[in-house]
């Protein structure tokens, strides 16, 4: 069961990830520029090193960018997150997604890709069937998805406008097991997931890894998580709950 663990940014936080057990170490580009990040890059390197991998979420769209920062970090694996759907939960013509994944692995074969398929916290036969069509659709271009919560504009905004995630939110698990039978790639469930949770979340989908962002992060004062700093013992909770539930299942 892989754990996937974002946003890591500092060499420091990584090796703190790696030692508790974190299988993936997820890193976020909020900016093409930030490719040049020197902490960036050595909190890639410090993932690799100490026999981790090495997870990127590029938040723009600019191919070029994309593969300026795949040849300047040399990561493990792409992550793309766009949205997919349209603000009525209607999917977009994946097409032109598609056909960027495949232009990259054919540029990068040794690169791993991720695509973010976006799950209703909620969802109704109609979006079910279009998001396991996207599925099916991205897992011929993907070596892994990863399931993750989108919100219905009228419940609420994306952190990110047009990317999917960082909601704190849980999705639909029973759309999301329907993803995980459907594929025959790895699948990793995301979309709030924390250590009260994760065993629950592992047992009713039965992925092939999970991820946290949001409900593993430090708070504040006011009990609000932040961005890019981790609670250590939040992922340590976790990281046994996610061993517990291999043990639940035989693994």
């Amino acid at each position: 069961m892989v754990i996937q663990i974002y946003e890591i940014q500092e060499p420091k936080e990584a090796r703190q990830m790696l030692r508790l057990g974190v299988d993936h170490i997820g890193t976020v580009l909020t900016e093409p520029r930030h490719a040049e990040d020197e902490t960036i890059q050595e909190t890639i390197h410090v993932v690799q090193r100490e026999g981790g991998v090495s997870s990127v979420i590029p938040l723009f769209a600019d191919e070029r960018e994309i593969c300026r920062a795949v040849e300047r970090l040399g990561f493990d694996i792409l992550h793309l997150c766009d949205t997919l759907l349209d603000t009525r939960g209607t999917s977009i013509d994946p097409e032109p997604l598609i056909a960027l994944q495949r232009r990259i692995r054919k540029r990068y074969p040794e690169l791993r890709l991720a695509r973010s398929i976006p799950v209703p916290v909620v969802g109704d036969e109609r979006i079910a069937s279009e998001i396991c069509q996207l599925s099916k659709s991205f897992a011929a271009v993907s070596d892994f998805l990863l399931i993750d919560t989108w919100i219905h504009p009228d419940k609420g905004d994306q952190l990110v406008q047009g990317y999917v995630g960082i909601t704190g939110m849980r999705c639909d698990w029973e759309l999301a097991r329907r993803i995980v039978q459907s594929v025959d790639i790895p699948v990793i469930l995301a979309g709030g997931l924390g250590p009260d949770n994760v065993e629950d979340a592992i047992i009713a989908v039965r992925p092939a890894g999970v991820d946290s962002c949001t409900r593993t992060n430090a708070c504040d004062a006011t009990g609000k998580p932040v961005r890019f700093r981790k609670d250590v013992s939040k992922v340590s909770a976790l990281v046994k709950r996610v061993r517990q539930a291999e043990i639940r299942l035989g693994k």
